[in-house]
């Protein structure tokens, strides 16, 4: 369908769609890689921003956790507090003036220690006795730790928990913490209590436990995940993907619920967890599809304007050469005296005035034939009055043969009928050719009258094989190359003459020789009968040696084609013989008449 369109569209239609295109191409190309270029960019810049998050958040872990050791390490390094602890694991009674100095030195040196950090939120020293005098918010008994989320009376309590409730907490909803625990122990390896470092959630990741977000998750080293309500489905994904195991960040593109993100991830090796976060890229490519709907209704318009204005160009361009059109056609539609105006000297004014005189040739040539077909039907008129010419012709050569037969001159009569055969065949043109045995039966009549004008007898042998009887030939083919043979060959020699005609059938083709035992041609008289015979040289006069074989040679080429017709060989004093080379099949063919046929000429 649409190549039938095209094939009927003007020639300014498709002119304008291919310079459009043209036009059109490079830009697809150009915005393609704008566009592209342009995403790349920006996930370039989201990866680079995602990267200086996950290392700002290591970086906070990294110091969060040195604060939580630093500030560990100062507890257990204060001697009072060691051995209050050991004191109180041994049962030992404590007067109550000594705990209020010890409170009033040491418990209120190290809380203000810890109100002094806005980093920490606590840090807690759990003594091994369940009952003791607590000195809050430092000193608490064993009781008070079984209620953390981090106990477990089985194991060491060692390393760091996250997302737990700060039950020893007054407040009525206490924050989400994280916390380092390090049991207490002598010198001998008893255990005297436990310390707890604890950190608010929300302030070391205040991303992590927003109530709208799911983008962030911590992964434990013991498969621990702490997040919101769907941070095990991203900890699943990342898990699936791949997460970072070493200091570097690990930002890779993914789609999870065909949903895009960039998952990115690094790992927080001193609290011993991997920190992921996925960032949604729908936005960006929401804006990538919005721009490229943008691009293309802009490129979509320019198409459309830039084929219009080229549309009109062009066909204010060709308007000549439509004019030149509608005048070809209303020529071919009867209007014979059509002109074509011409409106400029450039190639199509060019083309139209050589239009206007191909329609010139064409006025000329239709009056012509006219005249030629005037001058065919005067000519069948004649050829009329020409046939009832030969009616009377033979019926009077009729009668004298009767007077002759009365008389006895049964020569004369033979003659007069030789002569009324002779006429009736060349005087009937039925068709181009006929039967080889036809043109056959004329030569021998030709010969029969050739021999009453001259004093020697030409004696004419024929060796023709059954199957070539029918042979087609052209009409009048034989007949002047046995003239030739008898008025150029026998006569110069003024003796009787033996004339053959044989015919054989060769590689497709059938060979007709006329051979003569005349006088023959030298090797000069021989090289102008065959430039005579293929036209490359005018014969002199109608009575010349080549004329008749011109004439034979042009109406075989002209009935089989260009492979076909005479070739002429003589020697001096020998004779001549002249070769017909017909197709073998009686039928015309077409490669026949396009001079495709066989090659006989070997």
């Amino acid at each position: 369908m649409l190549s039938k369109f095209w094939a009927r569209s003007k020639i300014s239609v498709k002119l304008a769609v291919a310079v459009s295109l043209l036009v059109l191409l490079p830009l697809l190309v150009l915005f393609s890689w704008l566009l592209e270029n342009w995403r790349t960019t920006t996930i370039t810049e989201r990866r680079q921003t995602a990267a200086q998050a996950l290392y700002a958040v290591q970086a906070d872990a990294e110091n969060t956790a040195e604060l939580c050791n630093l500030s560990m390490q100062v507890f257990l390094n204060m001697p009072t507090l060691i051995e209050h602890l050991e004191a109180l694991r041994l049962g030992e009674e404590i007067p109550s003036q000594q705990l209020l100095e010890f409170y009033r030195s040491d418990i209120s040196s190290l809380e203000r220690i810890v109100i002094s950090n806005p980093y920490l939120y606590a840090i807690r020293v759990y003594s091994v006795k369940d009952r003791i005098d607590e000195m809050v918010p430092i000193l608490y008994g064993a009781e008070r730790m079984k209620s953390l989320a981090w106990f477990d009376a089985e194991s060491d309590p060692s390393g760091w928990y996250f997302d737990y409730a700060d039950t020893l907490s007054a407040y009525t909803q206490s924050p989400r913490i994280m916390g380092l625990v390090e049991p207490i122990r002598e010198n001998g390896g008893a255990l005297q209590g436990v310390i707890e470092v604890a950190v608010r959630m929300d302030q070391q990741f205040p991303e992590l436990l927003e109530e709208n977000s799911s983008t962030r998750c911590l992964i434990a080293d013991d498969g621990g995940v702490y997040g919101n309500a769907d941070s095990d489905s991203l900890a699943a994904v990342a898990q699936e993907y791949g997460v970072a195991d070493g200091s570097e960040a690990l930002i890779q593109e993914i789609r999870f619920d065909g949903v895009p993100y960039l998952l990115s991830s690094i790992r927080l090796e001193q609290m011993g967890v991997t920190y992921v976060q996925a960032d949604s890229l729908s936005e960006l490519y929401h804006s990538t599809l919005r721009l490229m709907i943008l691009l293309w209704s802009a490129l979509a318009a320019v198409l459309i304007a830039l084929f219009a204005g080229i549309n009109a160009i062009v066909k204010s361009m060709l308007r000549q050469l439509y004019k030149a059109l509608e005048g070809v056609s209303s020529f071919a539609q009867g209007n014979l005296d059509i002109v074509i105006p011409v409106e400029s000297d450039d190639e199509i004014g060019q083309f139209t005035r050589h239009v206007n005189g191909l329609l010139d040739s064409i006025r000329t040539l239709l009056h012509e034939q006219v005249q030629r077909e005037v001058l065919i039907k005067n000519t069948e008129i004649h050829a009329l009055q020409n046939q009832i010419n030969a009616h009377f012709i033979y019926n009077v050569l009729e009668a004298i043969k009767m007077m002759a037969e009365i008389d006895e001159e049964y020569e004369i009569a033979d003659a007069v009928t030789n002569l009324g055969q002779l006429l009736r065949y060349g005087m009937k043109w039925s068709r181009r050719t006929v039967a080889l045995w036809q043109e056959i039966d004329y030569v021998k009549n030709y010969v029969a009258l050739m021999n009453l004008r001259y004093d020697w007898v030409t004696t004419l042998q024929i060796e023709i094989p059954d199957e070539l009887i029918n042979q087609e030939i052209p009409k009048i083919s034989l007949q002047p190359i046995v003239e030739n043979a008898v008025v150029h060959g026998a006569t110069q020699k003024e003796e009787d003459c033996l004339i053959t005609i044989r015919a054989q059938a060769l590689d497709g083709c059938c060979r007709i020789e006329v051979i003569d035992d005349g006088a023959g041609l030298n090797g000069e008289q021989l090289l102008h009968l065959r430039r005579q015979i293929s036209g490359e040289e005018e014969t002199r006069s109608k009575s010349g040696n080549g004329i008749g074989l011109k004439n034979v040679q042009e109406r075989i080429q002209m009935t089989f084609g260009e492979a076909y017709g005479l070739e002429a060989f003589s020697e001096e004093g020998q004779g001549t013989m002249i070769r017909i080379l017909v197709p073998i099949h009686p039928d015309l063919s077409k490669e026949g008449k396009d001079g495709q046929g066989t090659d006989c000429r070997r």
